[in-house]
């Protein structure tokens, strides 16, 4: 059961040991087992998930395979725990679906209308600039970006 919680997608990942890391002591297994025991493996909850990652936190206690081992012992899979937390998401809402872009062919009919309607003197270019302006095209960052 060990060699299936080996990487895991989430913040609360099981993280081999590399050089220099750092075991768990005796105290701190004691801890996740103690913590662990409040809990029932088959009706964890998003919110016991959180209060188990957070506890772990404040103990010190760094995602790796000797904790994952541990959380096996308990019946437990830090998979799941991870996952069930949150752990590793970003922090705030999501971010905004992206916006529909006009089609090149919009684009090339809408600046061909701008042109049609202007001689291009600087009342002409600041009305094309607030043409683009009003169809969404002349955005900061968008392909005609024309702000200074």
């Amino acid at each position: 059961m060990v060699g299936s919680i080996g990487a895991v997608s989430s913040g609360f990942q099981v993280q081999r040991p590399q050089g220099g890391a750092q075991s768990l002591t005796e105290s701190q297994k004691s801890l996740i087992s103690e913590t662990l025991a409040k809990y029932d493996s088959e009706t964890l909850t998003a919110s016991d998930a959180k209060s188990i990652t957070d506890t772990f936190k404040e103990a010190g206690i760094r995602p790796n395979q000797e904790l994952a081992e541990v959380v096996s012992e308990s019946g437990f899979d830090a998979r799941e725990i991870g996952d069930l937390s949150g752990a590793g998401r970003p922090a705030g809402p999501p971010p905004p679906p992206p916006q529909e872009s006009t089609s090149e062919t919009d684009l090339i009919s809408l600046l061909e209308e701008a042109f049609d309607e202007a001689d291009i003197d600087e009342n002409d270019q600041a009305a094309v600039l607030s043409f683009l302006e009003e169809n969404g095209i002349s955005k900061p960052g968008s392909l005609f970006d024309f702000s200074v």
